[in-house]
């Protein structure tokens, strides 16, 4: 079961001149990406909430360190720098491969070096060592295998809260599993590491920014009704501790007129 949203983390992308993505279908993976420091607007980054665990490798000559980063529950900074480059995995809500011998709450709000992890240390070295973006996607892909931590019950949930771009209650999800409202936070927290309502707000959050970064996002008072919040002012709160801006400076934070621009897309064969 892989679910349909497609996170995007969009400060680090609208901070480089050049991006580079492969998306992947009907894969726990949503895509790998790359990007020059030295094309970087900034020395640091703003990611925002989207639910996901990435793995990110900081490439400066043949030297690289590489790091499992969890999903953030409010807006963080990233360092990054000057000189080196940058390529990255992003999982789909609730994957992790096996390989990486973390639990996903282990993760939130968290992240870890590779090299603390068994055969990390030989990835983020084959990662360094490689000639480009391709043949590190294949290295990746060997490393990541076909062996996910994931719950089905967990997915289940998941994608229901995904089906209705987190505006599904826990009472409507008790009705859909048949399961307690106490069982099920239980299960969310157990094997991802938040209650259900805490995801079900950052996919809400996601499923907005990919409406605003396609141009149809509307006022601000639109969305917030949209999208089920209680008013404009919820809406704003809300949004700024998922991407520590406004959603009117978010408008113009990521240049919405040539959003998407800088990347290029490389063909999954």
């Amino acid at each position: 079961m892989y679910n349909d949203i497609y996170p995007v983390q969009p400060f680090l992308m609208t901070n480089t001149t050049t991006y580079y993505k492969m998306k992947m279908q009907n894969s726990p993976i949503v895509h790998f990406y790359a990007f020059e420091a030295e094309t970087m607007q900034e020395n640091s980054i703003t990611t925002v909430p989207d639910g996901c665990v990435d793995l990110l490798f900081q490439i400066s000559g043949d030297r690289a360190d590489g790091y499992a980063y969890g999903t953030v529950t409010k807006s963080r900074t990233l360092d990054v720098s000057d000189g080196s480059s940058y390529f990255g995995v992003r999982f789909k809500p609730g994957y992790l491969p096996k390989n990486i011998d973390v639990s996903l709450p282990e993760l939130v709000d968290n992240h870890i070096s590779l090299r603390d992890v068994k055969g990390g240390g030989v990835l983020t070295d084959s990662v360094a060592e490689a000639g480009g973006f391709s043949e590190r996607i294949d290295i990746m892909l060997r490393f990541i295998g076909e062996d996910w931590r994931q719950g089905d019950l967990l997915q289940m949930l998941i994608a229901n809260i995904e089906r209705y771009n987190g505006n599904m209650r826990v009472s409507a999800l008790e009705e859909e599993t048949h399961y307690s409202a106490r069982y099920l936070n239980k299960v969310f927290r157990q094997q991802f590491g938040l209650p259900p309502k805490v995801f079900s707000n950052i996919i809400r959050f996601q499923t907005m920014l990919r409406k605003i970064n396609e141009g149809r996002g509307g006022s601000v008072a639109n969305l917030a009704a949209e999208f089920g919040y209680y008013d404009q002012s919820h809406m704003i709160k809300e949004f700024k501790e998922f991407a520590a801006v406004t959603p009117k400076e978010y408008f113009s934070a990521v240049d919405l007129p040539n959003y998407g621009k800088q990347i290029v897309t490389i063909n999954n064969a």
